[in-house]
């Protein structure tokens, strides 16, 4: 007959199975301890390995699976932790918790922090480009900014009435 023990603690056997299996969030080897696996990675169960979350999803320490980054955040690196999921752009916060960029910035990119709109210039809350920073009432570009050193022109508002265009970073910046 068989000699039939029970399987250790983060272990599990089906009906008639020969040996022991790690339970799903563990793996390790079939005769060996099961460990958890660690943030960004998952395990169904019965594996030797743990499988890392896709871009876009996370998991925490012994994860069965991986969840979506938290609204207006997204993960650009495979194996993720909450801390990994930054947020998009026009938000900012860190791991996961993102609220809009006030008024007078913006954020273009993935990340934590959002930039100031040049002097005299201001945006609406949650801006994603510097291009929606605009002059502030009772201002135009001369006085917005040096057209000297940015490099200001309005040769723009042609196909964009109303607004002048850095030259180097290809941004709007204000009425014309």
């Amino acid at each position: 007959g068989w000699n039939c023990t029970a399987c250790g603690v983060g272990r599990y056997s089906a009906v008639g199975e020969p040996f022991c299996s790690c339970n799903p969030g563990l793996y390790g080897l079939t005769y060996g301890i099961c460990n958890a696996c660690e943030p960004g990675k998952f395990s169904i169960g019965r594996q030797t390995t743990c499988t890392a979350c896709v871009a876009g999803k996370y998991s925490t320490a012994g994860a069965t699976t991986c969840t979506d980054c938290p609204v207006n955040s997204y993960s650009p690196v495979p194996g993720a932790s909450i801390d990994g999921c930054e947020c998009n752009a026009g938000f900012s916060g860190t791991s996961g918790t993102c609220v809009p960029c006030a008024a007078g910035k913006y954020k273009d990119t993935l990340g934590s922090t959002c930039l100031n709109c040049p002097e005299k210039t201001t945006s609406p809350i949650g801006s994603r480009l510097l291009g929606n920073c605009v002059c502030d009432a009772g201002h135009t570009c001369s006085d917005a900014v040096d057209f000297q050193t940015n490099r200001y022109y309005c040769s723009y508002f042609l196909t964009h009435p109303g607004q002048c265009i850095d030259y180097l970073a290809c941004g709007a910046c204000c009425s014309c």
